[in-house]
């Protein structure tokens, strides 16, 4: 293929390419260094956001783990003064004398009327008193020296176990104290209640109770009588939220440019939310531009870590305000005492900003380097050209100068010398050869003349 190329074609053609292919194998390194870059760096921020995401939700599952242990202790203390009380006042006891209840089952709300035998304080019947004013003994003297501290007496009223509350601190919706309602033995749904039957077995029943709008701490001990029959239980309870700036760190915790951490309860409730603005809110329906449940998906993949582990989940969401939904990754985990799901989420197009950004420039640097290159390839073949040119130019000058003194048999003519280097040297050289050549014909023409008139001559002679 080379043999039918001219020779300016044979030296532009290979120095074109030899130009041109380590441009575009430099190009072709650089842009997938930089796709490489790109790839790294987004798996790096992934990587990073997922481990900001898992500190912040193991963080706060460990201060609430700290708390519930703190409020534990507290609970056991407050306990251990409400039986001092108890044991100051005499002791608990039942006398032969009975007094009628209206007992309100507090599952159902049904209504039964039942007699009990008094239960008595040393000598003190600790009465049916609603009125927060007056005085009723222990509960009453237990919220004086502590605070935030509730306490119930409750007195059996069968065999089976169901519990009446006779006497509290405790009060309802309309200000008064909430007595006269009981915990059933069995749960509507046929299961034995877990506090009385722990009770029951003479043990002591921890748990969490919702007293009005907040979440209640407890611990249930039995009251037993001299033959060691359990004859109605104490109940002492602190708020789980005792320490108010615990909520109010949670609120201030920001992740990344709009991530924030929140609450769930297992039934998909709101307990903290972003800024406070939607605590308690019913949000188990919710739906995902995917039509995901979006509280009960987190709920499930929560429950389902072991103890203090972590969870992945994603989901679309959009905050007031925003225009479109938008990818949130979100790490979650189970704090069982509490039933709280703790969630630290942030949108996916926030932690990969730094690589987004990246990209984008990385896109630019790549559209400037390609057309670096296509600059230098028509700088490159234009100079190309012009050394082929400069190389075949005179070469064909040289051919030409032959052709014309071939068809007009002239050896005279000469090829400009036009530059000093090797065509230069051969144009000369090529000049000098034709004045050789034209000196020789002249002489042999000369010769050839002299050889006519010797011959001439001779025949004369003859």
């Amino acid at each position: 293929m080379l043999k039918n190329l001219k020779l300016r074609e044979k030296f532009m053609i290979p120095g074109t390419l030899m130009m041109l292919v380590p441009l575009l194998v430099l190009g072709y390194v650089a842009n997938r260094q930089s796709n490489e870059g790109i790839k790294v760096a987004t798996q790096e921020s992934a990587k990073l956001a997922g481990t900001d995401l898992n500190h912040i939700a193991r963080s706060v599952y460990d201060l609430c783990v700290v708390q519930n242990n703190l409020l534990q202790k507290n609970l056991k203390s407050n306990m251990a003064v409400t039986l001092m009380l108890i044991d100051n006042n005499g002791g608990l006891r039942i006398t032969s004398e009975n007094v009628t209840w209206d007992a309100v089952n507090q599952e159902t709300q049904a209504v039964s009327s039942v007699t009990l035998p008094k239960m008595l304080i040393g000598n003190t019947w600790l009465g049916q008193t609603k009125d927060p004013d007056t005085r009723v003994p222990i509960v009453d003297e237990l919220r004086n020296l502590v605070d935030n501290t509730v306490c119930t007496v409750f007195q059996r009223m069968n065999s089976k176990g169901d519990m009446v509350r006779i006497a509290t601190n405790v009060l309802q919706k309309d200000g008064l104290r909430q007595i006269g309602s009981y915990l059933p033995s069995t749960l509507s749904d046929g299961n034995l209640n877990p506090t009385v039957k722990t009770v029951l077995s003479g043990q002591n029943a921890t748990g969490r109770v919702k007293m009005g709008k907040e979440f209640y701490l407890t611990i249930n001990r039995p009251i037993v009588n001299g033959n060691k029959q359990v004859i109605g239980m104490l109940e002492v309870g602190v708020p789980q939220e005792s320490d108010k700036s615990i909520r109010e760190a949670l609120y201030k915790i920001k992740i990344g440019t709009t991530g924030y951490l929140y609450v769930l309860n297992s039934k998909g409730h709101y307990v903290v939310s972003k800024d406070g603005l939607r605590d308690g809110d019913d949000i188990s329906k919710a739906k995902d531009a995917t039509g995901k449940l979006i509280a009960v998906s987190l709920v499930n993949v929560a429950k389902a870590q072991k103890l203090g582990t972590i969870g992945k989940d994603y989901y679309f969401w959009r905050n007031k305000g925003e225009t479109k939904d938008r990818k949130k990754i979100a790490r979650v985990t189970y704090f069982e005492p509490w039933d709280w799901v703790i969630g630290a989420a942030s949108y996916e197009d926030e932690f990969f900003a730094s690589a987004t950004r990246l990209e984008s420039l990385s896109k630019k640097n790549q559209t400037f380097f390609w057309i670096i290159i296509a600059i230098a390839a028509v700088a490159g073949t234009i100079l190309w050209l012009f050394v082929s040119h400069g190389i075949a130019n005179p070469i064909r000058g040289i051919a030409g100068t032959i052709n014309t003194s071939a068809q007009n048999h002239d050896l005279t003519v000469e090829v400009p010398v036009s530059s000093s280097d090797e065509l230069g040297l051969m144009a000369g050289e090529f000049n000098r050869m034709m004045k050789v050549l034209n000196e020789a014909f002249r002489m042999v023409k000369s010769s050839a003349h002299n050889v006519a008139d010797y011959s001439g001559n001779v025949n004369q002679r003859a």
